[in-house]
């Protein structure tokens, strides 16, 4: 499925590729992820009817949506505090003998 719309960046068009969508109620916030992870506020009723457009028809076109970079939340504590739980293994406990 492809979608086109209007780089942030740069006001160009451009065209990429998505694998799936996502609504975030709390925000109104529709999320296409794929090549670029893009998002763009709506309705529940409009995402749910964008969404449909895109799986009918594989394209979708966003150009008259202002749409914005998705950020990822920042997870990096968590995993940095997850790492501490597991062992790590030095190599000079390995013995090989011929």
């Amino acid at each position: 499925m492809r979608i086109l719309y209007r780089n942030p960046n740069n006001q160009s068009l451009s065209v990429t590729n998505v694998t799936n969508t996502q609504y975030e109620e709390s925000d109104r916030l529709l999320i296409f992820f794929g090549d670029d992870d893009i998002c763009l506020s709506v309705s529940q009723e409009q995402a749910d009817t964008l969404t449909r457009i895109l799986y009918e028809e594989g394209k979708l076109d966003l150009t008259s949506y202002i749409c914005i970079p998705y950020e990822w939340p920042d997870d990096d504590d968590e995993d940095d505090e997850d790492d501490d739980d597991y062992p790590s293994i030095d190599g000079s406990d390995f013995v090989i003998q011929f």
